[in-house]
């Protein structure tokens, strides 16, 4: 409602405060602000103190017991007037008497501060006991040298048993199953910090694996510190500790070198018998006698030697362990001053460059390149390496759909004569293409697509390839039923498993994200609060949990905003379809949102009728109905699937325009949905 300017002003001169007068007329404090200010009204002031107490009156209740937390309350102000009215008139030794931790000092002693301490509360469950804040116990900690560790308790239980392991899980982890204490913690999603402190609190001493230590003999820790690499590059590379590192150098006595190429010469990691320099300067003599060299050159140019060298360097790069010392040889000799800049000498002059660059230009030498590009063994390395990429979530849906479906596949399959295909189905000879929207709408991919099928068609007529588009994953069900069709099956088999297996867990964003992508009909939605039920570490039902999208939300049903969870997403694979499951799951689920939000009082959800949705699976689970809200659009788009109303006129207004314009210049219809039950959940 507008403002009213004439009673604001009577208002303000009756006493009444900004936020008063501003919830009176439903604005906001800095518009009653700025009327009163046009009007002339002087607010540099209040009108009137907001509390007539005096110091005295203060100090006299002070010394009867009461806390200044008491005072403000009992006044209805805040601690900060009271520590105002306190100070006003007084010189500096004077107010440290009543603000600084001397204060505090007389309100509690050091054998009263550590028994609380002990007693497992927190800072600010002492600071509410002694009236004060959590922040002015800090100086009084260090006078009285308590010290006071912020990982000893859980700031959300408000008790030390914040850490998720006992002392036999930790050592079963840590020394049976050879974790380290990053894995453990992003397993139990805490910090490492948190493990090393629980870890110091209980004198434990974090083992190394055995095995790896095992490993690591001197010779291999000899060639790596003689080529320059750090500690830490040593630990990463052998995927241990740097610690244990450090340990084997020490009792090796071998040290790493801070700066390997900073021009020192590094020996050779030949035997040090060996004369080396002896050797060169004998070759070289050699190499001055014209028969000997032509005799060389002649062996050197023919193809058996070609051939024998060519089987023997394949033979060294495809086993490991001489591949790895052709690769610590070549760095040990780069990391010789003198032979580094020989070689870079070489590389930039004319003379080689000119010699590479007729190389080639010669046939033999594009021939032999085409072979190799084309040849089906390099095809077979390239869509191998590929397979260790990140896939896309249309990618990753439609293997998810395979393996619901129990069919085997391959993906990155090359058939021979062409490039690696998305997924291959080796028992029905299909192969799938999952064709994003934005390149494969690119003219030159089109044609390129057009020219794929056409030779798949005449050189593997033994193959079938069916392409599904990005549009098919996002709406929800086209994919799962594209490939049924595809492999002609008509029902989806289902597990049989018991709801004792099913282990509840904290998800990360990410392979929530993933799951809701695959089988929920409006995909994933905001991130929250993710849980997750697996069996034999698979995924099958997933409950999100978020911030409330309005405040009404929350109030209408009695609440602040902060003390209700919104329950966006409820899915479950379906391949694991059982009676019952959804409510078991939202039951246990309820308990670790209560202990991983201890201030949230209430769970609020909705039921899609457009969905069939009725609300079964919250009425077992104990759910009270709330009311029905009434029916509502949304917007459709061909490509983009479902868009929320709000979304659309977020972007309309970005743009100028207003919704129902940009509705229609963007292809948007507005689809009705036929309302929504609400339910409720109070925690307790």
């Amino acid at each position: 409602m507008p403002i009213n300017k004439k009673q604001a002003v009577e208002m303000y001169a009756a006493g009444k405060s900004l936020g008063d007068i501003a919830e009176i007329f439903g604005v906001t404090r800095s518009a009653v602000h700025y009327s009163l200010r046009k009007l002339g009204v002087n607010i540099a002031q209040p009108p009137q103190s907001k509390t007539s107490i005096t110091r005295e009156q203060i100090i006299d209740l002070l010394n009867s017991g009461k806390t200044k937390t008491e005072i403000a309350k009992q006044e209805n102000v805040s601690m900060p007037i009271i520590n105002k009215i306190l100070i006003r008139g007084l010189c500096k030794d004077e107010v440290a008497k009543y603000i600084s931790c001397n204060s505090l000092e007389r309100l509690v002693s050091r054998e009263d501060l550590e028994n609380m301490m002990l007693s497992g509360m927190t800072n600010q469950q002492i600071a509410d006991k002694i009236g004060c804040s959590a922040k002015s116990l800090n100086p009084l900690f260090k006078r009285h040298d308590l010290i006071r560790s912020h990982m000893s308790i859980d700031k959300k239980q408000g008790n030390r048993n914040w850490f998720p392991l006992t002392v036999e899980q930790f050592n079963n982890l840590h020394s049976v199953q050879n974790l380290s204490l990053s894995e453990i913690a992003r397993r139990y999603n805490i910090k490492v910090e948190w493990v090393s402190a629980w870890l110091k609190r209980h004198n434990i001493k974090p083992c190394t694996n055995p095995t790896q230590s095992a490993n690591l003999t001197k010779d291999m820790l000899e060639i790596d510190c003689k080529i320059g690499l750090s500690t830490r590059t040593i630990a990463k590379k052998y995927n241990v500790s740097k610690s244990l590192i450090g340990q084997k150098l020490r009792d090796f006595n071998l040290k790493t070198s801070p700066k390997p190429y900073s021009g020192l010469e590094i020996t050779s990691i030949r035997d040090k018998n060996t004369d080396a320099v002896h050797i060169s300067s004998l070759i070289k003599e050699k190499w001055k006698d014209p028969e000997y060299k032509n005799k060389l050159t002649s062996i050197m140019s023919s193809d058996q030697y070609s051939a024998k060298i060519s089987d023997s360097v394949i033979e060294a790069l495809s086993d490991p362990s001489k591949l790895g010392m052709i690769s610590a040889e070549m760095k040990a000799r780069w990391g010789n001053y003198e032979y580094r800049s020989k070689m870079m000498e070489l590389y930039s002059s004319d003379k080689y460059r000119d010699k590479m660059e007729q190389l080639r230009s010669t046939p033999e030498y594009k021939d032999m390149m085409q072979k190799l590009f084309t040849s089906d063994e390099f095809k077979y390395r390239i869509a191998k390496s590929r397979k260790y990429l990140s896939m896309t979530f249309p990618h990753n849906k439609v293997c998810e759909i395979l393996k619901v479906l129990g069919i085997k596949f391959e993906i990155e399959y090359v058939p021979s004569g062409t490039h690696p295909y998305d997924i291959f189905t080796p028992e029905h000879n299909i192969l799938i293409e999952v064709q994003g929207t934005y390149w494969h709408n690119q003219e030159d991919r089109r044609i390129k697509d057009i020219r794929d099928r056409d030779y798949i068609k005449t050189h593997h007529p033994e193959l079938a390839l069916y392409e599904i588009s990005e549009n098919e994953c996002k709406i929800y069900g086209a994919a799962l039923k594209r490939i049924m069709n595809m492999f002609n099956i008509s029902s989806i088999k289902q597990h049989d498993f018991e709801l004792d297996d099913v282990k509840i867990v904290k998800l990360p964003h990410n392979e929530t994200d993933r799951f809701l992508y695959n089988w929920h009909y409006i995909s994933k939605g905001r991130s929250g609060y993710d849980f997750g039920g697996h069996i034999n570490d698979e995924l099958i039902v997933v409950a999100r949990f978020i911030n409330p999208h309005r405040i009404e939300i929350a109030t209408s049903v009695g609440f602040k905003y902060k003390e209700v969870l919104e329950l966006s997403r409820l899915c479950i694979k379906p391949n694991f379809q059982k009676p019952n499951l959804l409510s078991w799951f939202l039951s246990r689920v309820e308990k670790e949102i209560k202990h991983e939000v201890p201030n949230i009082k209430g769970l609020v959800t909705f039921a899609d009728k457009q969905q069939g949705h009725t609300g079964a699976v919250y009425k077992a689970s104990n759910w009270e109905f709330v009311n029905e809200i009434a029916p509502d659009y949304y917007y459709v788009h061909p490509v983009a699937g479902m868009k929320h109303k709000k979304t659309i006129w977020d972007k309309a207004q970005r743009m100028g325009m207003s919704e129902s314009i940009y509705a229609e210049i963007f292809n948007f219809s507005k689809v009705w949905d036929e309302g929504k039950l609400k339910f409720i959940k109070i925690l307790k």
